[in-house]
């Protein structure tokens, strides 16, 4: 997917926290009321393929972090859209709007109910701030897990080759525009998630390679060279 793919889990304790993972795109909220230890909600977002979920399609977040291998309820808006269409091939306008909705709703029921879940956005909009706040606000805490690539050709090219596999696709100016949107969020996302860790999987067949780790607005890690998508981010 495209630079910023969201990927999410919960979790019940921290010390494995910033450890590098190899997964892209998924948020998980838990929460302490309900497991006694503080809640967690994880999200990974990529700028390559929509982050609702990331960002921009990609990315590779699917592959590296897959929402259903965080042991906890998760929601794929990709491969619902898929399941309500037989393909995920030219997905009409209306299915993902439906799926869209189920989306919030499945978020919602869970931070209402306070129990973990997993999901992956794009975080091309401002609707996963307004959930991660109301996830802070029922005492969940919000784990991000960010990953693009080199640049936007990169996201194409791997979305191309997916789409020739029988994977889903879109225009490249609503590519381009998740791409360019997903990344101005990356700052914000910074600040606002309790932890957060931002990945480059531009090596193809390779393990996502670790570029930032923050705790709660504080960057704890910064990789000695970074890439330019994430040094202008952070600007």
């Amino acid at each position: 997917m495209l630079p910023a793919s969201a990927l999410g889990r919960l979790q019940t304790n921290y010390s494995d926290r910033v450890s590098p993972v190899t997964t892209a795109r998924e948020f998980a909220l838990t929460c302490p009321r309900t497991c006694g230890k503080v809640p967690t909600a994880t999200l990974a977002a990529d700028a390559a393929q929509s982050v609702h979920w990331p960002v921009p399609r990609g990315s590779g977040k699917s592959t590296a972090f897959p929402v259903s291998g965080f042991g906890v309820d998760f929601f794929n808006a990709d491969d619902r859209a898929a399941l309500n269409q037989g393909s995920y091939l030219n997905i009409p306008r209306a299915i993902r709007g439906q799926v869209s909705r189920l989306f919030e709703a499945f978020v919602e029921d869970h931070i209402e109910r306070r129990v973990s879940c997993a999901f992956e956005t794009t975080l091309r909009s401002g609707i996963t701030f307004e959930q991660a706040a109301a996830a802070h606000i029922a005492g969940f805490a919000i784990e991000m897990r960010y990953l693009a690539l080199q640049t936007f050709e990169k996201h194409l090219e791997r979305i191309k080759m997916r789409a020739d596999m029988g994977g889903h696709s879109a225009p490249e100016s609503i590519l381009r525009d998740i791409y360019d949107s997903s990344l101005a969020n990356l700052g914000r996302a910074v600040c606002e998630m309790d932890f957060i860790h931002v990945y480059d999987n531009s090596h193809f067949g390779a393990a996502p390679a670790v570029m930032l780790q923050a705790e709660k607005g504080e960057i704890i890690y910064r990789a000695d060279r970074t890439p330019a998508w994430l040094t202008a981010a952070l600007l």
